[in-house]
């Protein structure tokens, strides 16, 4: 445990504009911000605060980025989303999700794969996860073994057999 506390506390400590002590409680402070404020710096942020358990640092970096002008992208929105999703706050990923698509982006791979974790992995709503690989087919966005492997997990923990579970038009060409 403590070789993973250090790693993270070095991994984390050089995006902040003050030197971190050794504490991690003093390395992700309320209020941090990337030294070199772009779209990829406050993502790597973001997913700072996302593995420490902090989805509302995570939200409120995706507000500050916005309210900054800065052009929001898909990993920045799916970074916030599965930080919601892993907190169990998954009204407020479907918005964040509606937010990003109604704003003119194209949802990828990977944030298609974090509703399909939503819906099979913590809400065991498999036909929904099953819509969301539809949804992915129809948009050109060819769900990969992720995808089908999230959808493969959460039928397993659920006590499902995986086999004889089918989603119907979601297998691309």
């Amino acid at each position: 445990m403590t070789t993973k506390f250090t790693k993270f506390a070095e991994v984390v400590k050089h995006f902040f504009q003050r030197s971190c002590s050794s504490s991690f409680s003093s390395c992700l402070e309320i209020g941090a911000r990337p030294r070199h404020p772009h779209p990829f710096e406050y993502n790597k942020l973001m997913k700072a605060f996302a593995r420490a358990g902090q989805p509302d640092d995570v939200l409120r970096l995706l507000d500050e980025m916005r309210q900054s002008n800065f052009e929001l992208d898909v990993p920045c929105y799916t970074t916030a989303i599965d930080s919601l999703v892993v907190a169990r706050r998954f009204e407020e990923a479907e918005a964040v999700f509606k937010d990003m698509v109604s704003s003119g982006l194209i949802p990828d791979v990977a944030s298609c794969t974090v509703l399909v974790k939503m819906y099979s992995c913590y809400l065991k709503q498999f036909n929904k996860a099953c819509l969301v690989l539809q949804w992915m087919v129809r948009l050109g966005c060819k769900p990969d073994v992720v995808a089908y492997s999230t959808l493969i997990a959460g039928l397993c923990q659920a006590g499902k057999n995986p086999g004889s579970y089918w989603c119907p038009q979601t297998y691309a060409a």
